[in-house]
This record gives C-alpha cells, structure tokens and sequence, in this order.
C-alpha cells in the first residue's frame, strides 16, 4: 500500500529520526517532509571560513538510551572538559579553577557551580524546573560524558538516517495542510513540485510551531526557552583553557577548537559563548561591545583581539518544564487520532526524551 506514514519538520536529533527508524522497523512505509535544507533540527552546524559553527552550542551524551537504540555504527567525537571554572562579574576575572577532587573544600562555589551548570542545561532557573524532570536529566550527565562529535554535530544525522532512501525524504518542503479524508490524510504542501499525496498516519515532529498547518490542532502549548551561543576565533595562543568557562553574565564560554580540534582548520582558536534569551545579529551589535571584552578578559585577550564569527540565535532551544506546566502533553492530535505529535515538549527537554518521543509516536500509531 503506498505511503502508509508520513513526518513533517524534525527539531532535536531528533524526533524525526527516531520516528522514522522505528517506523520502519515496524514495516511501515515512511516519507518524510522536512520544511529546512537538511534534516536535524537544531543538531546543524556549517563551516564559516574553515571553522565549524554548531547552531548553538549542543553536546551529545552517548549514553542517552534512545541514541544507544538507534546509533548502529560509532561516531568520532571527543569529550568535553571535566574540568570547570566559575567567572564572576563584568570583568570575566576568575574565581578559581577546580577539579571534582579540590571541590570538597569549597561548598559555596560548589553550589554556586553546579546551579550555574544546571542553569545552562535547563535555560532556566532549575529550582523553578519539575524535580521529577531535574532527576532525569541530572541522572544522564552523572552516568554519562557529554561530547563534541567531530566536524559538527550535524555529522551525526547522517548516521541517524542510515538506510533511508533518499527518495522518500522531501527537503525544503513544508507541510501546509492536512486534510481529512475516508481513504487517509491528504498532505498538502508548498513544494509544487509534490502533488498532494494520501497517508495512514501522519507524525508531526514539532518545536512548538505547528499551528500554521491547517487541519490539525497543533499539541503544543508549552513555554519555549531561548538562547544564543556566540562564536569568536582569535590567533593568539589559547592553548592553556582546558575548562568549561562557567558565568554570572553567561552561560558558559570554552574554547571549542581545543575540546575537539576539528573545529578549527587552522592555527586559529575558536571560541563559543552560550547566553539565556534571544540575540540575533542586530542585538548582538547593541551589547556586542561590552560582552566582546567580558569574553576577551577570561582568556586574558584584548576585545581587538577577537573577531566576531558567528551569533546562532536559537528561539526554540528548549520546551519549559516548570513546575507551573502540565507534566505532559497529549501527544493524540485532538481533531483525530491518526495524527500524533513527537518531541522533547512531550517527554522531557532533552536530546533523549526528544528520540524517545518519536519512538513513543509510532507505538501509539501501532495500537490505533
């Protein structure tokens, strides 16, 4: 029978890739329509003048159950920094640098970075975060190490999408309606290169921004949190910071290049500066001065020293988990059950719960 599923929009790395895996498993017939250039969501980087620019700063944890299901040959990656060092005020001056043995004699800094850390997975306050979720993730970086896959975290996708025919995936090509019919869903797109074509089922792999396909309800009222990671290169000699940079002003600050060295071709050092909120290139011009010489005094640089080479402004880095939200979401769409949504908004804010989801999508499409 042609088509029998159909996945619109990945986000993560996600939710396609894993409802399109455990579909096929299940010997179903899988197209995909993915409304971006590439498939992976937010797991994209590109090469900007032979440095590797990830879209936001983004660490893989192989450790994460679902990637262990789905990963079926290994990735090259390096880990990152076991070490941290807390950076307090405008000045970007350093409190100290500690490993896990030295953190015993110190509890205030203790706390002090573990909330900071927190905060930077969480984009948010993780006292105002559910416990139960706060376990979860908690729980994955202890028994996991988060890493830096070689040449980009998009280089992972690839992998996650082994043994799909390219035919059957349909890049550039948002899905605009889905119209219910006796024999299936019509999928209606803006790609006039596709007729429309009818489905059995239909998984809508979302950030958050599904409302504009017509036909169906959109299953997402969660809060998304933002941030943006701000990459600059320099050619001084930074070989010295071997540490996660962790701040009251920021998020965190490392030099990316020598926590996996693909990340540069050449002898320059890149750096990335993560920071809670929106800042795209126009804000970065309004506040870009201040905080250029906040990053350049933690590396003990001169502002005139860095060079600006990338601001990836993320609007939908994260789904809110806050004790003020409903612990879970439907993922049934409400106007019919043969449509079902998949992402981290439905399971936990994570890389995991965002693979989990599409495997618990296609459970849901096998009992129907």
């Amino acid at each position: 029978q042609k088509p029998a599923y159909e996945i619109y929009q990945c986000d993560w790395s996600s939710n396609v890739c894993s409802s399109d895996l455990y579909a096929q498993e299940a010997g179903l017939y899988v197209e995909i329509f993915e409304s971006s250039d590439r498939c992976g969501g937010r797991v994209a980087h590109d090469v900007v003048d032979g440095l590797v620019i990830d879209h936001g700063f983004q660490v893989i944890n192989f450790n994460y159950p679902e990637l262990k299901k789905l990963l079926k040959k290994d990735v090259a990656s390096k880990p990152i920094f076991s070490r941290f060092t807390f950076a307090s005020g405008a000045t970007g001056r350093t409190l100290s640098a500690f490993n896990p043995l030295s953190w015993l004699v110190n509890l205030s800094v203790i706390t002090k970075i573990y909330s900071n850390f927190i905060t930077g997975v969480f984009l948010m306050d993780p006292r105002q975060v559910s416990k139960e979720v706060s376990r979860r993730i908690v729980k994955y970086f202890v028994k996991g190490r988060p890493h830096l896959v070689d040449g980009g975290v998009g280089t992972i996708i690839p992998t996650l999408l082994d043994g799909i025919p390219s035919s059957q995936i349909h890049l550039n090509t948002r899905v605009t309606e889905v119209v219910k019919a006796e024999a299936g869903l019509i999928i209606r797109t803006d790609n006039s290169n596709l007729p429309a074509d009818t489905f059995d089922y239909v998984v809508i792999a979302t950030n958050g921004g599904v409302g504009s396909i017509r036909g169906t309800s959109g299953g997402n009222s969660r809060h998304w949190n933002a941030s943006a990671t701000v990459y600059h290169s320099t050619r001084k000699d930074l070989s010295q910071f071997n540490q996660l940079i962790l701040g009251e002003n920021f998020t965190n600050s490392l030099v990316i290049s020598n926590a996996n060295p693909t990340y540069s071709s050449d002898s320059r050092s890149l750096i990335a500066t993560t920071y809670l909120g929106s800042i795209d290139e126009t804000g970065w011009k309004k506040v870009g001065i201040e905080k250029t010489a906040e990053i350049a005094s933690l590396y003990g640089l001169k502002p005139e020293d860095l060079d600006l080479v990338s601001v990836q402004n993320i609007p939908y880095s994260l789904p809110s988990f806050s004790t003020s939200e409903p612990r879970s979401l439907s993922i049934v769409d409400s106007n019919d059950s043969r449509i079902v949504y998949a992402g981290d908004a439905f399971d936990e804010p994570s890389q995991n719960g965002a693979l989990r989801s599409g495997r618990a999508a296609v459970e849901k499409l096998l009992s129907h």
